[in-house]
């Protein structure tokens, strides 16, 4: 079934179909038994479509195949991108949808490129496919163009314009160079437009994926340039590279493609294409190498070409990639070069173009008189010229290098002072941030209750409001009613009454009768509907009293816990620092109740038990002991008397002497031990009576603060209650009056019908007056009450709500005030800290910057002294030249023409010696300058590496001192204790003060760090790299010795001798 697996591939890819391949594929189904819906199915077509051109080539099993002349209509092939609109503006399922027909092969890269008005590159990109082997784009679309200047550069712009503008450059048919230099615009606002990318995206870092890939797109449509992404973004053009080729499908050579997309690889290049690749090769953005991948020639072409553009000042004298070794000067053999083989390398400078060697002399030997004198001139001008412009050259190099000199002078002190100022900013802001922080948090906090506050009293004022206007409301809506019903009563009772009259004037007691029961219905149901609106009234007041109560008990139970939590908060941070302070006493107080305990074994109080247990004799006791028993033995034994019973005596009494001694000293050592723990003891006792009386001060605080809460609570209620009560009185005796006002109307209409019933038909006029009057007179008495009684109702809640209202206004005052003045006394502490930093680091800078700007101008000073001499020598040189090289050309002309040949090869030798010479005075004074910055540099230096050798002996002074005074210290107590033990007085025992010390001993080597932590580098002078150990040099066991790895010092300036001399 070949025809019908063509037509499958021709239907995927969009084409027509061939009437002839239609009637063999109708012919295939036919043998094959299939019908025209299975064909169709397995077209993926509609079946109409099939059964028409089975009709129209009747072709069909059941009528066999037709002549071969016969003609059928071609089957369109549907377009699987149909469905998707044209307009720039795609959804991503839409994308998804396109990437998924491309990878089915439904449909191909041109296809979709062709559909959507792009370029394949374009399209690949935007689908997020490979674009790996795909040229960037060099746009020259010439309609997009035309579009484009059909709206001319007036800076102003409508809608539709930009939008046509954008959608070119969507399409991939006009770049950014393209519409920049149209609508003269800087091609970063370009750039802007078209990628949408914000410009500090690049140095935050921070792309998004979309970003990337309308980047990418917009790289490999050809639509921007990766020199013109990375000038957008400010960075260098290598960063943008490495990006793209890093974070997309752009290869190297589709890199090097963009940044060279405005040189055409096709072997017909000019000078302003070599100047484009030469630029982009010196700023580091291709190499050689790629260059000559891109071009397809060698590497040795590119690198001709650039050197004989170096040579040259820009000008290429051969084809920019094709190897030559013709001479381009005028008339010169190969005879009189002069240039060892480099192509004229003065091409370019006055005079180039007149023939020297022998070519000149020929010239002069050979032409006339006049001609000779006029080229003579034109020598003596262009060498004048040459010596002007190579002065100039040299004079330009000196005051180059001087300014660079001064730069690099400029730009250390101000490397230096950033770094500096950067420091001190940095410090200058933790401070301000902290301060600010600190103040935000006490701003956030007062803020955060005044709010707390407000929102409390709102709250209440509107809850109050609220109720007295529903109430207020209620007791109107009542009186209206109960006026409506009481006129409506009226208006109903005069219209039976008349109606009575009038159809019962033949029956008066039976209209007497049934008026009497209206009226009495009337004024039943007029006591209804006042008692339920009454009733209604109650309702609401006692509802409106319980809505208050809540939010008062509820307002002051959330105030009152806010305030305890805070309360026992305080209570907690107080009683945990009084803690940890009265903690840092118990060894003290430890060793003074163990100091104690023995004193009292000691002196017998506790019994000889606990006196033996107590009392050690001390090594240096039993030494004494031992050596006074020798003496006393040797002074015995010299005079006979070893064995008497007076040397034991002597003995004896001597060790029971030491003894007694050894005994007093051990006791004194405690006594001094337990009187440091009654020290402690008290001092733990002070900050615990300190604690307590600031718990106290909280407690009372805090009941204070509770006890006003509730008496304001209680009093608001009261009120509330209060007003409710009067209210619901006032409410009852109204409806009371108004109920009796009905029995008293029912009583006397009632008897009014009895007294009339069965009088004369004459007297019904008069008893139907008589009965309105007496209605509307006491419809008129009960509005009049009811009137009242709003009145005063009204009045008690208008006077109930100003109560309330005025309570919560005063404790909302009294509260905020609290809190402003807590706050301004934190808020003025943390400034007070923050101002003193702030003007400690100011101090610092100042002093650091003066130093710094007095070393900077007196280096600078010197630059301009020499700069000054050697300008003047060069100008000096430049004069002599000039008159010497004139005096030289100008006497052989003067003299004779007719030796006017030999006096230009003379003048042109001599222009050549002056040529030398002067190259020579320039390299001399270059050297002298590159000489003097090299001076300057190394005095620089040596002036950093004595600075820096300052404040290292410093901080290692300083922390030989700390040793020193450290060492001193525990000399001092060693010496106290020992006195003490040889009962040499009552030396008191001396605490040293290692905080003290230890805080010395860091500010030394934090003084070291600062100016020696960061500068590990292989510049560092002899003796500064060893890494030091900060912990070696403070006493062992005080804090934990981890060694600084990022300090280094010189082990000259610590060693033992110096810190010997410094003791």
């Amino acid at each position: 079934m070949a025809a019908i697996q063509e037509i499958q591939s021709l239907i995927s890819q969009g084409q027509p179909i061939p009437e002839g391949l239609q009637r063999n594929a109708l012919r295939e189904a036919a043998a094959n038994g299939m019908s025209n819906a299975d064909l169709a199915n397995t077209l993926g077509v509609p079946a109409s479509m099939v059964d028409d051109a089975a009709a129209t080539l009747a072709a069909t099993p059941e009528i066999g195949a037709l002549p071969i002349d016969q003609f059928m209509p071609q089957i369109p092939a549907p377009n699987p991108l149909a469905g998707i609109a044209v307009d720039n503006n795609y959804s991503q399922q839409e994308i998804d949808q396109v990437r998924g027909l491309v990878d089915s092969g439904a449909v191909s890269l041109d296809q979709v490129a062709q559909n959507f008005g792009v370029t394949p590159n374009y399209a690949a990109a935007g689908l997020g496919m490979s674009t790996e082997g795909m040229a960037i784009e060099n746009i020259n679309n010439q309609s997009a163009q035309e579009i484009m200047k059909s709206i001319p550069p007036t800076g102003d712009y409508t809608t539709e314009q930009v939008e046509t503008i954008t959608g070119l450059m969507n399409a991939g048919k006009l770049n950014v160079s393209d519409v920049s230099k149209h609508f003269n615009v800087d091609e970063s606002y370009t750039m802007e437009v078209i990628s949408g990318v914000p410009k500090e995206t690049y140095a935050k870092g921070n792309f998004t994926p979309e970003q990337t890939k309308k980047l990418e797109s917009l790289v490999v449509a050809g639509v921007a340039t990766a020199p013109q992404v990375a000038k957008y973004f400010d960075a260098p053009v290598t960063d943008v590279t490495d990006y793209l080729q890093n974070n997309t499908g752009l290869s190297e050579e589709q890199i090097v493609d963009s940044i060279l997309s405005d040189v055409a690889a096709d072997s017909d290049y000019n000078m302003s294409d070599a100047e484009k690749v030469k630029k982009q090769i010196d700023d580091g953005n291709i190499t050689v190498a790629q260059a000559a991948n891109q071009f397809k020639v060698s590497e040795d072409d590119i690198n001709r070409v650039m050197a004989e553009m170096n040579a040259t000042g820009g000008t290429i004298i051969s084809d920019p990639l094709k190897q030559t070794s013709a001479n381009t000067g005028t008339n010169m053999s190969a005879g009189a070069d002069l240039t060892g083989g480099v192509s004229d390398i003065t091409y370019g400078r006055d005079g180039d173009d007149i023939p020297t060697g022998l070519a000149g002399s020929e010239t002069a030997l050979t032409g006339s008189a006049s001609d000779a004198l006029s080229l003579l001139n034109t020598i003596n001008q262009a060498g004048r010229t040459d010596l002007t412009g190579q002065t100039q050259v040299g004079l330009n190099d000196l005051a180059a290098g001087a300014a660079t000199a001064r730069d690099d002078i400029t730009t250390g002190v101000t490397s230096g002072l950033e770094a500096l100022n950067t420091g001190i900013t940095t410090a200058r802001d933790d401070i301000s941030s902290s301060t600010t922080t600190a103040q935000d948090l006490i701003n956030a906090a007062a803020g955060t209750a005044r709010g707390d506050i407000t929102t409390g009293a709102t709250t209440a004022r509107g809850d109050i409001s609220s109720g007295a206007t529903q109430a207020q409301d209620l007791l109107n809506q009542g009186i209206t009613t109960g006026r409506g019903d009481l006129s409506s009563s009226l208006a109903a009772a005069q219209e039976q009454l008349s109606s009575g009259i009038t159809q019962g004037r033949g029956d008066i007691s039976t209209g007497s009768e049934e008026a009497y029961n209206r009226l009495v219905a009337g004024l039943g149901q007029g006591r209804t509907d006042l008692t339920a609106g009454f009733g209604g009234a109650a309702d609401a007041i006692r509802a409106a009293q319980a809505q208050a109560t809540g939010q008062i008990q509820q307002g002051t139970a959330q105030g009152l816990s806010a305030f305890n939590q805070g309360i026992g908060q305080g209570r907690q941070d107080i009683t945990g620092s009084f803690g940890r302070a009265e903690g840092m006493f118990d060894p003290y107080r430890q060793a003074g109740t163990t100091a104690l305990q023995q004193q009292l074994a000691l002196s017998g109080a506790l019994g000889q038990e606990a006196f033996d247990q107590a009392y050690q004799e001390s090594p240096q006791m039993a030494f004494l002991r031992e050596q006074g028993m020798r003496a006393n033995l040797a002074g015995s034994s010299a005079t006979g008397g070893l064995g008497g019973g007076n040397v034991q005596k002597e003995l004896a009494r001597f060790g029971q002497g030491l003894a007694s001694q050894g005994l007093q000293q051990q006791i004194a050592n405690l006594g001094t031990l337990s009187g440091q723990g009654l020290g402690a003891s008290g001092s733990a006792a002070n900050i615990a009576t300190s604690g307590g009386q600031n718990l106290a001060n909280l407690a009372q605080q805090q009941g204070a603060t509770n006890l006003q809460a509730l008496q304001a609570q209680g009093q608001n209620l009261a009120g509330i209650t209060t007003g409710a009560g009067q209210n619901l009185a006032n409410l009852a005796q109204g409806g009371g009056q108004a109920l009796a006002g009905l029995s008293q109307l029912q009583a006397t209409a009632g008897a009014d019908i009895s007294q009339n019933r069965g009088q004369n038909l004459a007297q019904l006029a008069q008893a139907l007056g008589t009965g309105s009057a007496g209605m509307t007179q006491a419809t008129g008495a009960n509005l009049s009450n009811l009137a009242q009684q709003q009145g005063t109702l009204g009045a008690n809640i208008a006077q109930s709500q100003g109560q309330n209202l005025a309570n919560v206004a005063q404790s909302q005052g009294q509260n905020l005030s609290n809190i402003a003045q807590a706050q301004g006394t934190q808020g003025a502490n943390i400034a007070q800290a923050s101002g003193q930093n702030l003007a400690n680091l100011a101090q610092q800078q100042g002093m650091s910057g003066l130093n710094t700007y007095m070393t900077q101008g007196q280096n600078l000073g010197r630059i301009a002294e020499n700069l000054g001499v050697n300008q003047l020598n060069t100008r000096t040189a430049l004069g002599s030249n000039l008159a010497n090289y004139g005096l030289s050309t100008g006497l052989p002309a003067a003299s004779t023409v007719s030796n006017l040949g030999i006096n230009l090869a003379q003048g042109r030798t001599q222009a050549g010696r002056d040529l030398a010479n002067q190259a020579g005075n320039v390299a001399q004074l270059l050297g002298g300058i590159q000489q003097g910055q090299a001076t300057n540099l190394s005095n620089l230096t040596q002036g950093q590496m004595n600075y820096l050798n300052s404040l290292t002996n410093n901080a290692a002074a300083a922390e030989a001192m700390a040793q020193q005074g450290y060492s001193g210290n525990q000399a001092n107590l060693l010496t106290g204790t020992g006195s003490t033990m040889l009962g040499i007085g009552n030396v008191p025992s001396f605490v040293p003060d290692y905080g003290n010390m230890v805080g010395n001993a860091f500010n030394a080597a934090g003084a070291g760090y600062q100016m020696f932590g960061n500068q590990n580098t292989n510049q560092q002078p002899t003796g500064y790299g060893t890494n030091m150990n900060i912990g070696g040099y403070l006493p062992q066991g005080y804090f934990n010795q981890t060694p600084q790895t990022g300090m280094n010092y010189n082990p000259a300036l610590y060693s033992s001798q110096q810190l010997q001399g410094l003791s």
